[in-house]
């Protein structure tokens, strides 16, 4: 038994103790959390440097949002650089040696390139990609909403999910120019709204999209550009209005949450990378935003219950052990590290 230790982005406004640390300490089958920052504002998306001293946040605000980069400086994180983003950003990806960031700005569909420095410190915005159209939703989907990014084997392509177009976009990236050129789009069923994507080692081919609105999993054939499995992650009897958030693998199972009907989904994959039916838990905290589990542990982070939970993994089923408060603050984000 050890401890594991996560970051913790949140919905906080300005003053309020926005960025968290939580510890898992597994021999206690304990989990505690401590504020680490209140210089930001809404960093609902945190991502972490290869070196563990350079943090990268998203300040989720409208109109104008920022992208922002911490130092740890004598065992505190402080905000070094902030940059200006698009509306409302709410995901952040890295490439693999960290010479460049992704930010998916929700309201205004835009996806901003950032080129990183050796210091990791973002120097310059090489690209801006802005979207356009809308989906069938009319109150969801009334404009694009870039909702997160994913880089693919190679580290030179990206997919980029857009949940008011209902479309995964495939771009290639020049190093050079820092630049993006789309290479094709895969379009999903009207009204899916797809939200984060994942994918496994022993599946390359494959990519796992999670819909928001219509509350599926896809599974995408990278090859062919199409949608060769559907799996509903929302309960059969659950009739009221529900948000997929999160989806994430741990070793061969495919985990999801979904808000409104709080829940969480864990798929076993198939060794051809389709999906069983899925294993849902019914949480008793609001709003799971965030999940993360193991073999043996799940953390969620419950946004609309100001705090996280955690639970103990037993095979395909989850029991609640304890619920950790973070006051002042909504949960949206965990990070290992």
């Amino acid at each position: 038994m050890s401890e594991k230790r996560f970051l913790i982005g949140t919905y906080a406004e300005a003053g309020q103790n926005s960025l968290w640390e939580a510890c898992l300490d597994e021999a206690a089958c304990a989990l505690s959390a401590k504020p680490l920052s209140s210089e930001l504002r809404n960093p609902s998306w945190i991502a972490l440097h290869p070196d563990g001293q350079t943090l990268y946040a998203v300040e989720e605000l409208e109109p104008k949002g920022a992208f922002a980069a911490l130092k740890m400086r004598n065992g505190v994180w402080r905000t070094v650089e902030r940059l200006e983003a698009g509306s409302a950003p709410c995901h952040i990806c890295l490439d693999r040696n960290a010479e460049f960031a992704f930010v998916s700005n929700y309201m205004d569909g835009t996806l901003s390139v950032y080129r990183l420095g050796p210091d990791g410190l973002p120097n310059e915005q090489s690209d801006l990609i802005r979207h356009s159209g809308h989906g069938v939703n009319p109150e969801r989907q009334e404009g694009p909403h870039i909702h997160s990014t994913l880089l693919l084997p190679g580290d030179e392509t990206i997919c980029c999910c857009d949940l008011g177009l209902d479309e995964v976009s495939v771009y290639g990236l020049s190093r050079g120019s820092g630049k993006l050129q789309q290479i094709r789009v895969m379009k999903l069923p009207d009204g899916a709204g797809p939200r984060h994507m994942a994918r496994h080692p022993r599946h390359p081919d494959l990519l796992y999209v999670d819909a928001e609105l219509g509350g599926q999993v896809f599974v995408i054939s990278l090859r062919s550009g199409e949608a060769i499995q559907s799996v509903s992650a929302i309960p059969k009897d659950y009739t009221a209005d529900f948000r997929v958030s999160s989806i994430r693998f741990a070793g061969d199972t495919l985990y999801v949450g979904a808000r409104e009907c709080n829940t969480v989904s864990i798929f076993r994959l198939q060794p051809d990378g389709l999906l069983d039916a899925p294993t849902i838990y019914r949480h008793s905290q609001e709003t799971p935003r965030d999940v993360w589990m193991d073999d043996s542990w799940c953390v969620t982070a419950d946004e609309g219950s100001f705090g996280l939970t955690l639970l103990r993994r037993e095979g395909d089923t989850l029991r609640q052990l304890s619920f950790t408060p973070t006051p002042g603050a909504k949960p949206t984000c965990i990070l290992p590290v």
